[in-house]
């Protein structure tokens, strides 16, 4: 009874914003494939951590492919000032040999990029274009470093991903793909 009477109360504080509506897609607070990409990202970095477990170097290399994918699809977000800056072969990445510290970076950006995300849906805040575009340049480089602490070249990481998906898409997108995915 106690967590029923707690579910009550809690729901009384809910938002009611519907970011799916048209009236809060008319006041341009955030873009659905900013969002999406976020919760990809999200999705994501979980089976990049789960693949690191084990030494299957081809797993982790679609895991981080997967993840760039997503930052290259928040790139194109409708938040024209997103660029991230990168070099598929950087040399002004500060090098960090420990995966756990890592780990632990992209875990903080991803929740930054989630509180973006919610307070822009739910408390109707509109995006900060630099906090972003600062968060997923960042992401970029411990990516990167990732695959550097794995010895996997970010090229290759980049070609298997797209090489990946245009097997699986070979025309574009649909979801009937998607769904029934092939993963080799």
């Amino acid at each position: 009874m106690f967590w029923d009477n707690y579910v009550a109360k809690a729901l009384r504080t809910e938002s009611n914003s519907n970011p799916f509506s048209q009236e809060f897609i008319e006041k341009d607070i955030i873009d659905i494939r900013f969002l999406y990409g976020v919760l990809g990202l999200i999705g994501e970095f979980g089976e990049v951590k789960k693949s690191l477990v084990g030494d299957d170097v081809t797993k982790i290399t679609l895991e981080i492919g997967d993840m760039f994918w997503y930052l290259a699809l928040l790139s194109k977000s409708s938040d024209k000032s997103i660029a991230i800056e990168c070099d598929v072969n950087p040399t002004h990445i500060p090098y960090a040999s420990n995966v756990s510290y890592l780990l632990n970076l992209i875990e903080e950006l991803l929740y930054e990029l989630s509180e973006n995300c919610k307070k822009a849906i739910f408390y109707e805040k509109k995006l900060n274009s630099d906090k972003n575009n600062y968060i997923l340049t960042s992401l970029y480089s411990l990516l990167v470093n990732l695959c550097l602490t794995q010895s996997i070249d970010v090229k290759l990481v980049l070609i298997t991903n797209i090489t990946k998906l245009e097997n699986r898409f070979p025309d574009k997108f649909n979801t009937n793909d998607a769904i029934n995915k092939n993963i080799q």
